[in-house]
């Protein structure tokens, strides 16, 4: 599976797991709604610096944020 897919899988699994809208996300990361919506479409995918927003927002270390994903990446790629 392709990483971009899974940057905005597991951006979507994070957001959803803490029961907050994409709005509220994208307030906490001061980020537009829409880019929220295109990473999590895979339309977009964040730079290192909206990585560390993200991190923020979720309440998490960016080093937690890409370890998360990097274990995404492991998972679907050992299926």
């Amino acid at each position: 599976m392709h990483h971009k897919i899974l940057v905005g899988k597991v951006i979507r699994k994070k957001r959803v797991s803490l029961k907050i809208s994409q709005l509220v996300l994208a307030e906490r990361s001061s980020l537009s709604p829409i880019m929220i919506s295109k990473f999590e479409r895979n339309l977009s995918e964040p730079s290192f610096e909206t990585t560390i927003k993200l991190a923020a927002a979720f309440g998490m270390k960016a080093s937690e944020f890409i370890k998360e994903i990097e274990d995404t990446i492991d998972r679907d790629q050992h299926l």
